[in-house]
């Protein structure tokens, strides 16, 4: 059931007077029960969320149906056909608003190359990291597929070695991604650090497409993935890696400063590279449960369910998830390695 149909749920257990009507306690927890789950359930099936108008394959254009994404300045990818089909592309190179409904607004942008299938009117998903297939057919970069042991099975992992002799070689990068991502939102790092002589991995890590599931099947928001990244320490320490540094996006980040935190290994680590990290997944919840307009304290009461031993089974996890450990803004004093 969508966000929206348990605010109207909310709403119809109510009276003139806004106080709740018998029968709203258990609609309530069935609201907040909800939020819990979507929250850490992973989304390997994600909708379309952007509209190809428009091809000009003389031109190499694409003009999109306007919405934020496909008015923001840079470069990005677009998935079609449910992911089998990729195209990138660069800057916006014309618009068109004369309707007055924004709907009817459109966006042209520059086609920079066609990954796999055909680019094609119709509905597609934007990919805000631009690349798309391995570090081979993205980068033209060699690389080995290596499965690094963890204690939920064997981690597939890309490690792009370096081609030339510098000061970095011992240095080894890892490179993890973000909640629901595939690996391809870390080829972005990928260019400048093979250019200078690093060691990179790039693994999956439990309940990704094609990796180990955990025992619940959930994402715990870094409190057990960290392990799997600590497992691709091990990984690189035992190839002879002489430092770390651990590159982390969104949830990605999270997990990141939880290794630093947690990890016998975090010694090895020289500096961490954060981008748009979750630095309080408190703060995420409850902006998540303002946008999807549900009703307070929804955004606490999912809170309370995720990190309690009793609601486990309630909210399908193994082991309970401490939101209060999350908050790195309180704990910023925990972490001493160079961000």
């Amino acid at each position: 059931m969508p966000y929206e149909a348990h605010a109207d749920a909310y709403r119809d257990c109510h009276d003139g007077g806004g106080w709740p009507r018998a029968g709203f306690g258990g609609d309530f927890l069935g609201i907040a029960t909800f939020f819990a789950r979507k929250i850490i359930t992973p989304e390997h099936e994600k909708e379309d969320d952007v509209e190809i108008t428009a091809v000009d394959l003389d031109a190499m254009t694409v003009t999109f149906a306007a919405n934020p994404d496909s008015l923001a300045p840079g470069r990005y990818g677009v998935w079609t056909d449910r992911g089998a089909g990729h195209f990138r592309v660069g800057e916006v190179v014309g618009t068109d608003a004369s309707s007055k409904r924004m709907q009817d607004h459109r966006v042209t942008r520059e086609l920079l190359g066609v990954d796999a299938g055909e680019v094609e009117v119709g509905t597609a998903r934007w990919n805000a990291y631009f690349y798309a297939g391995d570090p081979r057919s993205s980068l033209g970069l060699d690389y080995e597929n290596v499965l690094i042991a963890s204690e939920v099975g064997g981690l597939p992992t890309w490690h792009i070695k370096p081609v030339e002799v510098t000061e970095h070689n011992g240095t080894w990068a890892i490179l993890v991604h973000g909640r629901s991502a595939r690996r391809e939102e870390t080829l972005r790092a990928v260019p400048v650090l093979h250019g200078d002589g690093f060691n990179i991995l790039a693994p999956m890590y439990r309940n990704d497409l094609g990796a180990p599931s955990s025992v619940d099947g959930r994402y715990n928001l870094g409190l057990s993935e960290w392990r799997d990244v600590e497992a691709a320490m091990k990984y690189a320490l035992t190839q002879g890696a002489k430092e770390i540094i651990l590159f982390g996006w969104s949830m990605g980040g999270a997990t990141v400063l939880q290794t630093l935190d947690r990890s016998q290994l975090s010694g090895h680590v020289s500096a961490a590279v954060l981008d748009g990290p979750v630095i309080d997944w408190g703060d995420v919840i409850t902006f998540q449960a303002q946008t999807n307009r549900l009703p307070w304290p929804a955004d606490s009461l999912a809170k309370m369910l995720l990190s309690q031993n009793f609601s486990r089974s309630l909210v399908g996890v193994a082991e309970p998830i401490d939101i209060g450990v999350t908050n790195w803004v309180r704990r910023s004093g925990s972490c001493d390695t160079r961000c």
